[in-house]
C-alpha cells in the first residue's frame, strides 16, 4: 500500500510549489484524509514565489533525419535570475563536451556557442561560461545525487541559461553532435517568477482523553516536491514521508 500511493503521487509529474502536480496532490491527499475518517478535512490556501517554468525547446536548423524539436527544462534560477532567452530564441552552433573538463573544449570555438554536457560533472558547466559560451544543456543522467545537483545553480544572479534534456531525446542528439560537432541550432525557453497559490491539507481526530483531548498534537510532512529542474520533479523519494503519515492516520 506504501509502494501503491508514492506511486501515485509520483505519476502527478512534478509536486514543485505551485504547479498543477502539486495541487492534484493537496486534492488527493484530502480525499485520502477524508477516506481514513479524519474530521474537519480542508485545504489551506496560501500564495508561494516560485520560478514556473512556461516551456522550451531545442530545434536543429540543419538538415538531420529528424528536426523535430526537443523539450528542454530549465534548471533553477541562479539566485533569481531564471534561464529565459528572447522571445526570438538564442540561435548558435552545438557541440558536445561530454564532462566538460578544460581539455573536452579544444579544438572548439566555444565563443556563443551551446553547449552540451554530461549532467554529473559538478561545476564544469562554468568552464563552457568561462569560456564564452551562451548557454548549456544538461544530457539527463542514469542516476545522480543531491550534491550534482546543488552544484547547477549559484546563489548569485548570473545570467548564463542552464537547460536540462530528457535522456530518451539527449542520446540520439549526443550520437548526432559527435558525428556533426558544430550543427546549428535554436533554442527557445522561459521561466518566470510567479506568485502561486499552494495549499496546506489539514485533518483532525479528536482525542479520547477527558483532560488531554482539549490539547493538540501536531503530525505534519510535506507533499510536495524540488529538484534541480523544477518541472521535472515526480518526487518518488520525497512522497515516503507524508506516505508514512496516511498510514499512521
Amino acid at each position: 500500500r506504501i509502494r501503491s500511493t508514492i506511486e501515485t503521487l509520483a505519476s502527478f509529474g512534478t509536486r514543485m510549489t505551485g504547479y498543477p502536480g502539486a495541487t492534484e496532490a493537496a486534492d488527493y491527499l484530502a480525499e485520502e484524509f477524508r477516506a481514513i475518517g479524519l474530521e474537519n478535512v480542508a485545504l489551506e490556501e496560501f500564495v508561494a514565489s516560485v520560478p514556473h517554468d512556461e516551456g522550451g525547446e531545442l530545434e536543429i536548423l540543419d538538415v538531420v533525419p529528424d528536426n523535430t524539436p526537443i523539450p528542454l527544462y530549465s534548471v533553477w534560477p541562479n539566485l533569481i535570475r531564471t534561464s529565459t532567452l528572447p522571445p526570438s530564441g538564442l540561435t548558435g552552433k552545438m557541440y558536445y563536451v561530454g564532462p566538460g573538463d578544460w581539455v573536452d573544449f579544444n579544438d572548439i570555438d566555444v565563443t556563443d556557442a551551446i553547449i552540451m554536457m554530461d549532467f554529473n560533472t559538478g561545476l564544469n558547466w562554468q568552464n563552457a561560461a568561462n569560456l564564452g559560451a551562451r548557454a548549456v544543456v544538461f544530457a539527463e543522467p542514469e542516476k545522480t545525487n543531491r550534491v550534482e545537483g546543488e552544484e547547477k545553480y549559484l546563489q548569485v544572479p548570473i545570467n548564463f541559461p542552464r537547460f536540462w534534456m530528457k535522456k530518451a531525446a539527449a542520446a540520439p542528439l549526443i550520437d548526432l553532435l559527435q558525428a556533426q560537432p558544430g550543427l546549428n541550432v535554436r533554442a527557445k525557453a522561459r521561466m518566470t517568477w510567479k506568485r502561486l497559490p499552494a495549499y496546506n491539507v489539514i485533518g483532525k481526530i479528536t482525542g479520547t482523553h477527558p483532560i488531554l483531548k482539549d490539547e493538540a498534537i501536531v503530525l505534519e510532512s510535506y507533499y510536495d516536491s524540488i529538484s534541480p529542474v523544477p518541472a521535472v520533479s515526480p518526487g518518488a523519494n520525497q512522497a515516503s514521508s507524508v506516505v508514512a503519515m496516511l498510514e499512521m492516520a
